[in-house]
């Protein structure tokens, strides 16, 4: 390895060295930014009596994440390429953990949204580099396969998070799950700094040059359409993770700390996803795999609807429904990233990493406000959400065959 970069070929000859160690520790890194929304869901209904205020704008501390997870990658970018990908990575995990201690402090609701758009930014980092990184080291191939693992083991963080944080909640109270995640990132921070090697080569900093790379790939439909798929079925989940806690404690009375039980569900059938595009990922494209979990989500999404018009929603159907959506979800980001990248120039790769990243949380922070603002105490409005947004991502799938 050199200040220059690292060259491809030399990473993946050791087995036991960059093709396994550095995919576990940015799947360590994404476990942590993760654990920063699915953490604390469980206490976000209690959260109204806490700081008084109403479950909408409770609902904006997770809007207010993903806006930060959304517009922090436009920074990261440029920096990453000033500053190199290893030293950034580590830094920002470094300032997740004060703006989690921010969380854990805020005297007000207020000043808690304000926190998590910090935090939100922070964190961001490691859904811009850890896909880039991982495009840098491995081949095509190889490469489908890490994406297909990686999404997998980060699926056990959303599975973790609700379970744990509802323990963590009842025993501590809700500003213990923000210490807990301001302590993992520092652990995350110094594996990143010792072991993730530095996979680009370092220019000065340019934005006009961003810009120019940004605006490129922003005309170009192969990356634009599957970017906006992935992101409209990013905002389905993120409306169920928003009012799932709502809905199932509030609502239908699931306990405060079996709701990760429950939750969890849709988790194992979204690792089940990513596993069955890991095994097809000798004999079917990135783009067919990617269309098949576009179509599954919509059809868990279809399912949702069903329940509601018939009456039919209690936590059991619910999650039922959310697990085919997830299943569908696994799928999609496993092969959608490689989907987008395919005819990504190298020198362009970082700023095709950034808007990946924030088109995701843009989605995401989309799927949480349309459910924070319409949230009415019944299913309706989160069932609604899913279905809009699942079935955009499958118009953008569409209208991407068409394109060579």
């Amino acid at each position: 390895m050199t200040s220059t970069g690292i060259n491809r070929s030399e990473t993946t000859e050791g087995l036991a060295g960059p093709r396994w160690t550095v995919p576990a520790v940015l799947v360590a890194c994404m476990c942590v930014s993760i654990l920063s929304t699915d953490l604390y869901t469980p206490s976000l209904p209690h959260l109204t009596r806490v700081f008084g205020t109403d479950a909408g704008t409770v609902q904006m501390t997770m809007s207010a994440n993903f806006i930060g997870y959304a517009l922090g990658p436009f920074a990261i970018g440029p920096l990453s390429d000033r500053f190199g990908r290893r030293p950034l990575l580590s830094l920002c995990m470094v300032l997740f953990a004060v703006f989690s201690v921010a969380c854990a402090i805020a005297p007000t609701i207020e000043s808690l949204i304000a926190a998590r758009i910090f935090q939100g930014a922070a964190a961001s980092v490691v859904s811009v580099l850890g896909v880039v990184i991982i495009r840098d080291l491995y081949s095509a191939p190889d490469a489908m396969r890490v994406l297909s693992i990686y999404g997998a083991a980060i699926g056990v963080a959303p599975a973790i998070g609700p379970v744990l944080g509802g323990w963590v909640h009842v025993a501590l109270g809700w500003a213990a799950n923000f210490w807990l995640l301001a302590v993992l990132g520092l652990i995350v921070s110094v594996a990143a700094w010792h072991i993730v090697p530095e996979t680009g080569r370092r220019t000065p900093l340019d934005l006009r040059l961003s810009m120019r790379r940004y605006s490129g790939l922003l005309r170009d439909p192969r990356f634009v359409l599957p970017g906006l798929a992935i992101s409209s079925v990013f905002a389905g989940l993120f409306a169920y993770i928003t009012a799932g806690p709502f809905l199932l404690i509030d609502h239908l009375g699931v306990p405060t700390e079996k709701y990760g039980y429950y939750y969890g569900v849709g988790v194992i059938a979204y690792i089940l996803g990513a596993g069955l595009a890991n095994r097809f990922a000798e004999r079917a494209s990135p783009r067919a795999i990617m269309q098949a979990g576009v179509s599954i989500s919509l059809a868990g999404a279809l399912a949702m609807l069903a329940l509601d018009v018939s009456d039919l929603i209690s936590p059991v159907t619910i999650v039922m429904a959310m697990s085919v959506f997830s299943l569908g979800l696994g799928l999609t980001f496993s092969a959608g990233p490689l989907v987008m990248l395919a005819d990504v120039p190298k020198q362009r790769g970082a700023a095709a990493g950034v808007l990946f990243g924030a088109g995701q949380s843009l989605g995401a922070a989309m799927g949480a406000y349309s459910v924070a603002t319409f949230y009415n105490g019944s299913a309706t409005p989160l069932v609604i959400a899913i279905l809009i947004f699942t079935g955009l991502g499958a118009l953008f799938v569409l209208a991407a065959r068409s394109k060579p």
